[in-house]
């Protein structure tokens, strides 16, 4: 029976009661005795319409408070059977069903509930707008919302009909578009009090407010809070102990470089986890009951299968943001910082956020490392790490292909990249041996698969272990044939998004990823330094800067010794090919040469001095000793003879820091000068003693190689020598030919009167030895003040020599 309905039939019952007071039904008496029903019911009406109006909670007439309970007094209850007897004679009862609802009380509960509608703002304005705190006015709600739905209680007026479900959900609607921020808030805050304590682990009766969520339907709005309220106080542990940000008493901070997960997955596990439990099942359990009477869909809290997976992917997701922002500096702690990369990889794996990992490290590399500020050694070190510690921690290549190109573009444009990884691949510069050790770990693999494939061979026999043969080490010059015979490689510069390099052979190729940048194919090569090589488009820059690093090595050999060389250039040559290394090789062999050219001139040296021997000449003192300190020297000259067609420019690169070693050697080029003066020191006049030495070493050597003449380039010489002071005192150097040469000068130096002090002056140095720059004048008397001969004065430029070392000088 629809709404309309029913007021027409309780209409046409309270018209129609005189046929309940037994009176004849005639024409003369209808009108009076209808209108004294109608009155009578109306009266009726009216006294239980009054008696169940909406108010107050605690206003209520029809609800006992001591039990409960629906109640009505006696005038309600009479004026209710009073309607309701009249509906059961009514003439028009008869159509209905038996089991329909009574139209009278289906009127009735449609003005409650429109009085419901019609009160309960003003209602709630009344029970919100005080003072109380949150627990008090939730509990003050929830008792509203009893007294309200107990018409439709079992036993109640309205029991059979079904309205008290659709007031219900309309009452929790209503609620929800009430509750101001003011309440939110402080019901969040009781949430985070909840979680961040133990006070959780108890049960509704300590905590009766909770238990009133769900039946003002408010338990979507409270597990919504406090699932943020979770989320934020994981994000805020992690980190605290990650990043030591917004740390708190109970947290356990570790350094950047440790694992932090498993520290933080036990919290979840131990903390949180309970005590989001224990408050989501207080929350949620009447609904559970009935949720078909709370008016709360069973799907929205019914979670139990995921509220835990999402609070795992919550942590990983904030390790992952955290750890990403910190990546720049776990790459650069490589491999020290192994337990931090290792939350990273697991929090990725779980969380799938490879495009902003990359675009974070891309963001810290460009602000803290590819700027003019940077040393080139630390970009390559860098990249280095940066290999090796995103292979580690995303195994799909897709983070290291989105931030290698910037990294390889920036090398590209810097003029010093190629020396600066020629020198860490040779081991010139003893603080950065990082690709050094790449390639003795690249060879030692090779020679362990090697060994490997010759025992699988020995074991299977015949031409079943011969197919078992690895694929050999792709050099510079087979990549270049093979790609002149594919057509490709000869047309100009190689980008990094060319997909030329992909291995047409390879049973386990896969395509490219959605994600993955444009250099993903460069970066799939598991050889380090293929990768760093392949940053340039013209690898014949690249050769000549081995060249010129590998001639740097040779100079500064001292006695011939050049076995760490050698064996640099074997493995340079199994990287690069023998075709490519051949200018090392006739480099290399110049020392062989060389030493045994050496070996040959004194040798004939001393077969002279043999003969001047059985001839003596009269010669004074003076000139003997000249003669024995000139002999001296020809005896450590131990020069460095050259094929100037095959070296580089050796001039150029003289300025390279004093050698090391034992010995006095020299560089001199057969048949000509070696170059042209550079950036190295400047050309110079050598003493006479030392011009004669290298005349007589000279001259023998023409004897020795006929036709033959040596050009000497003192610029780059270097000796080992003692100096022994006027007071006794000695002190080892090793120094280059120019310093030697001004030492020289040095011990010339007459007293100056009156103070007889010896005084030295960068004019007097420069005159003569005829140097043409100040700074290699000045250079060579800082270096003899460092070591105690020289003292400055006020004067600028100007040195005392001293007679005796001072007390640091010679206590070391």
């Amino acid at each position: 029976m629809s709404l309309t309905q029913a007021w027409k039939h309780a209409l046409s019952t309270f018209t129609g009661s005189s046929d309940l007071a037994g009176q004849p039904r005639n024409a003369g008496n209808t009108h009076v005795h209808n209108g004294d029903g109608f009155l009578h019911s109306t009266r009726a009406w009216s006294t239980l319409s009054k008696h169940i109006t909406p108010t107050q909670p605690g206003q209520c007439r029809y609800y006992a408070h001591d039990s409960a309970t629906f109640s009505l007094n006696d005038d309600a209850r009479g004026a209710l059977q009073y309607l309701l007897e009249l509906d059961r004679h009514s003439s028009s009862s008869s159509k209905l069903g038996l089991e329909t609802p009574s139209p009278v009380l289906i009127a009735l509960c449609s003005e409650y509930i429109d009085s419901c509608h019609a009160s309960f703002d003003a209602v709630y304005s009344d029970l919100a707008n005080g003072i109380d705190p949150l627990q008090t006015i939730l509990i003050s709600v929830s008792s509203w919302f009893h007294v309200w739905l107990s018409p439709f209680a079992p036993g109640a007026i309205f029991e059979h009909l079904q309205d008290g479900a659709e007031l219900l959900l309309w009452m929790q609607s209503r609620l929800r578009s009430l509750i101001d921020r003011r309440l939110v808030e402080a019901l969040r805050f009781q949430l985070q009090l909840l979680i961040t304590s133990s006070l959780a682990d108890g049960t509704s009766a300590a905590h009766p407010a909770l238990g009133t969520l769900e039946s003002v339907g408010l338990t979507s709005v409270a597990l919504s809070l406090l699932t943020d309220v979770v989320n934020n106080e994981i994000s805020r542990k992690v980190r605290a102990v990650v990043d030591v940000q917004d740390v708190q008493d109970q947290d356990e901070v570790l350094s950047t470089e440790e694992a932090a997960r498993p520290v933080l997955k036990r919290w979840l596990d131990d903390e949180i986890k309970p005590r989001y439990s224990a408050i989501r099942e207080i929350c949620t359990m009447e609904a559970m009951l009935d949720t078909i009477h709370s008016g709360i869909d069973r799907d929205e809290i019914s979670d139990e299968a995921t509220w835990e997976s999402r609070l795992d992917f919550q942590l990983d997701k904030t390790l992952c943001f955290t750890r990403a922002e910190q990546l720049f500096d776990l790459v650069a702690l490589y491999p020290d910082s192994i337990g931090g990369l290792e939350d990273l990889k697991a929090s990725l794996a779980s969380t799938g956020e490879r495009v902003m990992v990359s675009s974070r490290l891309l963001a810290s590399l460009r602000s803290r490392l590819l700027h003019p500020g940077a040393h080139t050694r630390d970009i390559i070190q860098m990249y280095v790490h940066m290999v090796r510690a995103l292979r580690s921690v995303d195994a799909s290549g897709i983070v290291l292909s989105r931030v290698v190109s910037p990294l390889r573009r920036y090398l590209r444009a810097r003029k010093d990249t190629v020396p600066v990884i020629v020198s860490s691949m040779l081991g010139d510069d003893p603080n950065f041996t990082l690709l050094k050790d790449e390639l003795e770990q690249a060879d030692e693999a090779e020679r362990a698969a090697d060994e490997q494939a010759a025992a699988a061979t020995h074991s299977t026999g015949g031409a079943a272990g011969s197919r078992r043969r690895r694929r050999p080490r792709r050099s510079l010059q087979a990549r270049k044939t093979r790609k002149a015979a594919n057509g490709r490689g000869s047309g100009g510069a190689l980008s990094d998004s060319d997909s030329s390099d992909e291995d047409w052979g390879d049973p386990d190729w896969v395509p490219k990823p959605v994600e993955a940048g444009r250099a993903y194919r460069q970066t799939r090569s598991k050889d380090i330094i293929t990768m760093l090589i392949s940053i340039f488009d013209d690898r014949s820059g690249f050769i000549s800067a081995l060249e010129k690093s590998m001639a740097d090595q040779l100079i500064k050999v001292r006695g011939y010794r050049a076995m760490n060389e050698y064996r640099n250039n074997m493995v340079l040559k199994k990287r690069f090919g023998e075709r490519n290394m051949g200018r090392c090789d006739v480099m290399l062999g110049d020392v062989t040469d060389s030493r045994r050219i050496d070996a040959e001139v004194h040798s004939r040296l001393v077969k002279e001095h043999q003969k001047q021997q059985a001839q003596p000449k009269h010669i004074d003192q003076q000139q003997a000793q000249e003669e024995a300190a000139v002999r001296g020297m020809v005896n450590k000259l131990h020069p460095l003879i050259v094929s100037r067609q095959f070296w580089p420019d050796i001039v150029t690169t003289a300025a390279s820091d004093t050698p090391a070693g034992g010995g006095g050697s020299s560089v001199s080029a057969s048949n000509g000068v070696a170059g042209t003066a550079g950036t190295g020191p400047s050309q110079f006049t050598l003493p006479a003693m030392f011009r004669s030495a290298l005349d007589r070493y000279g001259s023998s050597y023409r004897q020795t190689k006929a036709m033959r003449r040596l050009e000497w380039l003192p610029q780059l010489g270097s000796l080992e020598m003692e100096v022994e002071l006027d007071s006794g005192e000695s002190v080892a150097v090793d120094c280059t030919l120019l310093q030697a040469s001004v030492l020289e000068l040095i011990s010339r130096v007459e007293p100056v009167p009156p103070s007889q002090d010896r005084i030295v002056t960068l004019t007097a140095v420069m005159d003569h030895l005829n140097l043409q720059l100040e700074k290699d004048a000045r250079d060579s008397l800082q270096f003899w003040a460092h070591v105690g001969i020289l003292d400055p004065l006020p004067i600028q430029d100007t040195f005392a020599v001293r007679s005796s070392l001072p007390i640091e000088a010679s206590s070391t």
